[in-house]
């Protein structure tokens, strides 16, 4: 809901659940989102729009959750997109979202398909031989699944993110909140924790038990918050 209604709404939503609590020393922020911006080397719609909204909402002043409405009680929030590597700003990192065929060991059932309503007639029975064949049933058809089915995927979007993680690890000792549930970024908080950072980790609630493997990530200064 929150990422319908725009960024601002969900900055505002990520620091009212990190509250006074983990932020009552911060009056400023810097926020950057990842994300799959860049179809080739051109800035996909969203990311058009995104960066809209950003330049024309932030920088803003917030306050959080707990503070009360004291005016003297606010942060100064930035907030971009992740367009290169922090410690890379000139390099803008392209080619993040790409439309993919699917995966070449992909298996379809043979019809008749358990539970079909009209077996004997079924619409889509010829998915069957076209998925398995890999090829058009019709002859002379040249058409083949991953000329028509492909799904998008981003790339290279944890790496930066994880490299970014590292190298703010090594550059300060202002906390870094992390906002995701995927576990590749497992190794890269591991990193920064045992090079002296305060993480605060923020994670969907959906998903299949968000917190593994982050349990074995239990230190003082690293800090797990569900959404």
């Amino acid at each position: 809901m929150a990422r319908r209604r725009g960024v601002r709404e969900v900055v505002t939503r990520i620091l009212d659940i990190l509250g006074a609590k983990h932020l009552s020393r911060e009056r400023r922020v810097e926020c950057r989102l990842y994300g799959g911006w860049f179809e080739g080397t051109t800035m996909s719609r969203i990311a058009q729009r995104i960066a809209s909204d950003l330049r024309r909402q932030f920088p803003i002043r917030m306050a959080v959750a707990g503070w009360g409405r004291s005016k003297d009680r606010t942060m100064l929030v930035h907030a971009e997109l992740a367009r290169s590597l922090i410690c890379d700003p000139l390099a803008t990192v392209t080619h993040t979202y790409r439309q993919r065929s699917l995966p070449p060991r992909l298996e379809c059932a043979t019809a008749p398909f358990a539970e079909c309503a009209v077996p004997t007639r079924c619409p889509i029975a010829s998915i069957s031989s076209f998925m398995r064949e890999g090829r058009c049933p019709v002859d002379g058809c040249s058409v083949a699944p991953e000329s028509i089915l492909t799904r998008p995927e981003q790339k290279l979007v944890d790496s930066m993110l994880v490299v970014d993680l590292v190298h703010m690890a090594l550059q300060t000792r202002e906390p870094i909140a992390v906002v995701s549930a995927d576990g590749d970024l497992w190794p890269g908080i591991r990193y920064a924790l045992l090079r002296g950072a305060r993480i605060l980790h923020v994670m969907p609630r959906h998903g299949r038990s968000p917190l593994d493997p982050y349990r074995k990530l239990a230190t003082p200064t690293y800090s797990p918050i569900v959404m």
